[in-house]
């Protein structure tokens, strides 16, 4: 992968993240009447939808820092998110849901920095930027 290419999939996963998180939260925020039936159980649900934008998010952060104040946002946006499921029909407010909020946003920044840290390593240009 050229450096350049590198950059661009840098700035597509800023991106990524920004829009997966804003679905996760529509997902959350739905009526159960409008929810499929067949959902796979709620627990991955939540870990997954949660720690997919964090993944991409500490990925694109390019430094821990940035990748915890990225981790803190979705983790504030999550805990919101699953407050405001009190006023949603048919949903309710589950410590068991947000445990698996912080455990897929924990698991998704470990990844996303992992994943960076190996990519600066093999590319030496992008290192030195």
């Amino acid at each position: 992968m050229t450096p350049r290419l590198f950059e661009f999939v840098v700035r597509a996963a800023s991106w990524a993240a920004i829009l997966l998180l804003i679905l996760t939260v529509i997902g959350v925020l739905l009526p159960k009447s409008d929810l499929p039936p067949n959902l796979p159980p709620d627990y991955l649900l939540h870990g997954f939808g949660f720690g997919g934008p964090a993944l991409l998010a500490a990925f694109a952060a390019r430094n821990r820092r940035n990748a915890s104040a990225a981790a803190i946002t979705i983790t504030l946006v999550a805990l919101a998110s699953e407050l405001a499921q009190y006023f949603v029909p048919g949903r309710d407010v589950s410590m068991h849901d947000m445990a698996a909020n912080v455990i897929g946003i924990a698991a998704g920044s470990s990844i996303g920095v992992l994943v960076y840290s190996i990519f600066t390593g093999l590319l030496p240009s992008v290192r030195s930027s």
